[in-house]
């Protein structure tokens, strides 16, 4: 008998052989998808078994599957719901078929479900849009409800994203300005402060004079109350009228930015070429899955599996070193100072390798760290999945340096940081690349789940290259796409039929891509 293949790749037209089956969706899989499976928020949960690859044996262990969850026939409870009536849209059994369904056509109940999965396939991709445009209305009116509380921090951070563009230049002038900005609010502040002193003063006087009226009232003697009844009345007069509500207004202000005259700075930029159909210069089988990689030192590349960190040769894809350190590495960048660093998720931690791949330390404490890359002043930008937020750290400590984008991931994926220092990253569950200042402040979102123009399904890897264009690996969607650094949509460096399920972008020392497929890596000149 024939062996058993992949549901998810015969969809796309593969024959690939499975060697798992989800029990929950009833779909066999291939090694490659059986790790999607895993990986993906809906389906990690899900119970996957093994095949034995006796297809006869596995497919009636599939039957009996199907035998477990109660789809026995109600009118002929001994005979098992096995079939399909096409023309009256309903399940049947043997008996059923040929009682009351005769000449009809009928087709076995899998085969028609496999049909069918189309349309939940479609309806889970839906879903799965739907559910990320609620958490975004969610975001936004959970965000409303606390800018009051913002305001001063608004104004700094506009004050902040103005800098950011001018800071070689102005960064005596926008002293000044954060100085003048906290000290006028600090003067509202003290403003508002200064009354509550009042009041609180007021209360203890109030509270003071009701305990001595009431300990006459309950315990004085007589002479003691007429003694007191001057300040009695005195203190009847001054209370004539109720105090005066706290009328100190706490003025707020606004920051407007400036211009900056770039008339006469000029600007170096290279022209692309037609991506539409890149030229491919090599494709070499590495003989192993990449999940993260990078250019490396003396014109290397760095590629990582779950378990060791390679270099090869970019131009060759010969190998040249394999690194002996025991973790789960997902991602790995190179460091100054002819280093490289890895995430290891294994033992939560970034591992620091020479340029032989030979392990030097490990620095930091993370909950899942992920992606990585270099960031400026010698630090490092690493993605975490537990704690579903980007931290800038120093490459030589670990220490956390800046948090960026807490509460606006489902799953970081990769990150990378253009020369201008905007901070891009991928989110595999949620279909987005967003782009941050170092600053944390949000500067532009591309993507939603979808196949269609703008839309990603699962983008993996991403890299920058000399002009600052990024390259996103669209892992579901087989293709690979180009962003400006403004998060701007470009062009397609591989589409459909060029590339299957890219996982890892990244550039040789002559700015070419090289992406890996699964156990290939193609070299492209664009």
């Amino acid at each position: 008998m024939d062996s058993i293949l992949c549901d998810i790749c015969k969809e796309s037209g593969d024959t690939t052989t499975a060697e798992s089956r989800c029990i929950e969706c009833a779909t066999f899989l291939c090694k490659y998808c059986e790790r999607a499976h895993r990986r993906f928020t809906q389906t990690k949960s899900h119970q996957v078994y093994k095949l034995t690859g006796d297809s006869k044996k596995d497919r009636e262990r599939a039957r009996k599957e199907s035998k477990l969850r109660d789809v026995n026939c109600d009118k002929h409870t001994d005979e098992e719901l096995n079939l399909f009536c096409t023309d009256d849209q309903t399940v049947v059994c043997n008996v059923c078929a040929r009682e009351d369904h005769p000449g009809h056509n009928i087709v076995d109940i899998e085969e028609a479900a496999d049909d069918e999965k189309t349309n939940l396939r479609l309806l889970q991709g839906l879903a799965i849009q739907r559910k990320a445009l609620l958490d975004d209305n969610l975001e936004d009116s959970t965000e409303a409800l606390q800018e009051y509380g913002r305001k001063t921090r608004a104004l700094l951070d506009a004050i902040n994203a103005d800098y950011d563009a001018k800071r070689r230049e102005l960064e005596q002038h926008f002293d000044m300005l954060r100085n003048d900005a906290k000290a006028k609010t600090d003067v509202e502040v003290d403003k508002k402060k200064a009354k509550q002193r009042v009041i609180e003063g007021d209360i203890n006087i109030t509270e003071d004079t009701k305990q001595a009226a009431t300990d006459l009232i309950n315990d004085g003697h007589p002479i003691e109350i007429m003694r007191a009844s001057k300040g009695t009345a005195k203190k009847l007069n001054d209370w004539k009228e109720l105090p005066e509500k706290d009328t100190v207004e706490m003025h707020t202000f606004t920051y407007e930015p400036g211009t900056l005259n770039l008339t006469n700075m000029g600007h170096v930029k290279r022209d692309l070429r037609n991506l539409c159909e890149p030229k491919v210069e090599n494709r070499m089988n590495v003989g192993t899955v990449f999940t993260g990689g990078s250019i490396g030192h003396d014109n290397n590349i760095v590629g990582c599996t779950s378990s060791h960190i390679y270099t090869y040769d970019a131009d060759s894809f010969v190998k040249q070193h394999t690194s002996t350190a025991d973790g789960t590495f997902y991602d790995v960048c190179r460091i100054q100072g002819n280093r490289y660093a890895a995430t290891d998720s294994k033992n939560k931690c970034i591992t620091i390798f020479d340029k032989n791949l030979a392990r030097v330390k490990s620095i930091g404490n993370f909950q899942i760290p992920h992606g990585i890359c270099a960031a400026p002043k010698g630090q490092l930008l690493v993605t975490d999945k537990g704690a579903k937020c980007v931290f800038l750290i120093e490459s030589d400590t670990g220490a956390q340096v800046a948090t960026i984008g807490k509460g606006k991931f489902d799953h970081p994926e990769n990150v990378v940081i253009t020369s201008n220092n905007i901070v891009v990253v991928s989110d595999y569950n949620k279909s987005l690349v967003k782009g941050f200042t170092l600053n944390d402040g949000e500067i532009f979102s591309f993507g939603s789940y979808g196949t269609g123009n703008g839309q990603m399904r699962n983008p993996w890897g991403m890299t920058i290259d000399a002009n600052d264009y990024v390259l996103v690996a669209d892992y579901t969607n087989n293709r690979t796409l180009i962003l400006d650094d403004k998060g701007k949509f470009v062009k397609y460096l591989a589409t459909p039929g060029k590339v299957k399920n890219p996982t890892v972008v990244m550039l040789d020392h002559h700015d070419n891509a090289i992406i890996t497929i699964l156990t290939d890596s193609w070299k492209w000149q664009y």
